[in-house]
């Protein structure tokens, strides 16, 4: 196996793991909310780095029991295909950001919120009525807008996520601090659907289309996911915030290092060097 094969694959799992809306605040949160807290918090992190773990698997398995009935599966220009594949999802990291979040629902929000507030003034009744009702008209109005946009501007795979799996217009079910509250048995219930939801594992399955390695490496980038999980998880709950801030910083940062590695992986694919 290549080592910088599997550098590359570690990197993934890492930056991955490491995106604050994949886990570790949360699994933070839920190891704050007990007594026991680092015991918690570990369990809670691992949960989630687990559920990553067991989806990748099965996409892995499912893998290997499609190439045996499939042609496709053999042949020297495999290399092409998977180089191919990886340049592009790492075009669409970059352009994308990954995971990012669209902010103009929250501008939408507000500013509904500010044209109903000043509706009326002179009585307050009528003023706390049109508040209400500026508010929520301007709300529905503008996510209206904002999910017509996210939707025609998503790809065939992204709604298809988003349809299976739920999720933002980006084909993605973010996690949230409310999640902590919901049990172990609802946390790993959503990390394993995560798994299945995001494109990490499909970067991975098109890495297994030209490597003879593709649990192997699977295997690796879960492990990779459950450290990144963890160790931000344990620092939250030392009281380390700043770290978490220091995390968020360069956040935006982190689909350029994915994708400089994907597009790096695909060239050196084609180029005969994996």
């Amino acid at each position: 196996m290549d080592l910088d094969l599997v550098l590359g694959v570690i990197v993934i799992g890492f930056v991955h793991g490491v995106l604050p809306d994949h886990g570790w605040p949360i699994a933070a949160t839920y190891g704050l909310n007990h007594s026991r807290t680092w015991l918690y918090g570990t369990l809670g992190g691992l949960i989630l780095g687990l559920g990553h773990l067991f989806s990748s698997v099965v996409l892995v398995l499912a893998y290997f029991w499609f190439s045996r009935f499939a042609s496709f599966a053999e042949g020297p220009w495999l290399r092409y295909v998977a180089g191919t594949m990886l340049i592009l999802l790492g075009i669409h990291e970059y352009r994308h950001g990954g995971h990012g979040h669209s902010h103009g629902h929250g501008h939408g929000h507000d500013h509904g919120h500010e044209h109903g507030h000043d509706h009326d003034h002179q009585q307050e009744h009528t003023h706390k009525h049109g508040n209400g009702h500026g508010s929520e008209h301007e709300h529905d109005h503008n996510t209206a807008e904002i999910n017509e946009d996210e939707v025609s501007n998503s790809g065939l795979l992204s709604n298809l996520r988003t349809k299976l799996f739920g999720g933002d217009g980006d084909g993605h079910r973010h996690l949230d601090e409310s999640d902590a509250d919901r049990g172990l048995f609802a946390l790993g219930a959503t990390a394993l659907l995560l798994g299945f939801a995001h494109e990490e594992p499909i970067q991975i399955l098109a890495i297994c289309v030209g490597t003879a390695y593709c649990l192997e490496l699977m295997l690796l980038y879960s492990l990779a996911v459950i450290i990144a999980i963890l160790v931000p998880t344990l620092l939250l709950i030392a009281g380390y915030e700043r770290h978490r801030e220091t995390v968020e910083r360069y956040t935006p940062y982190l689909p350029l290092v994915t994708a400089v590695v994907l597009v790096g992986m695909g060239l050196a694919f084609i180029g005969g060097i994996f």
